[in-house]
């Protein structure tokens, strides 16, 4: 039997491309939605902003120490890729509902505008960490499947 030739790394790139397209997509739509939550798009891009530089760092790295010297993560990106479509989803359903929920957790705390806007803040970066870090571990993951042998890097 004949091994199966491995696919040519050219034709990740668009496949990479438009994941990336997708995920400005998904920061477009979140910095809207968020206009809703917050009350401003200030509020909203900052939060926005915030939950995609931490959750790009935080995929990069995990997955950077997950991967170390391992093969066949093909799949693993497939996965993840199948994970950032879900976790976005996901997300878009929980946004609207962060409102009655951060108004919940506010009535706990001693009533101030502050403290409301904080308890809204940290719940829309929650909400936004998972997929944000899936997002963040997509290229590591894919640059270890395409950069087997060093003349590859």
């Amino acid at each position: 039997m004949d091994k199966p030739r491995p696919l040519h790394p050219a034709l990740f790139y668009p496949l990479f491309f438009v994941s990336g397209a997708a995920a400005l997509v998904y920061q477009s739509l979140w910095l809207r939605l968020f206009t809703l939550v917050l009350g401003n798009s200030l509020h909203s891009a900052a939060v926005v902003l915030a939950a995609f530089m931490a959750g790009l760092a935080l995929g990069a790295w995990g997955a950077g120490r997950v991967l170390r010297g391992k093969a066949g993560t093909l799949l693993l990106y497939a996965w993840i890729e199948l994970g950032i479509a879900l976790a976005g989803l996901g997300a878009g359903w929980l946004i609207p509902r962060i409102g009655p929920l951060a108004a919940w957790l506010a009535g706990a705390l001693p009533q101030s505008a502050l403290i409301a806007l904080a308890v809204r803040f940290i719940s829309s970066f929650v909400v936004l960490l998972l997929p944000t870090a899936l997002i963040g571990a997509a290229l590591p993951v894919l640059v270890q499947h395409l950069t087997t042998r060093l003349e590859h890097a």
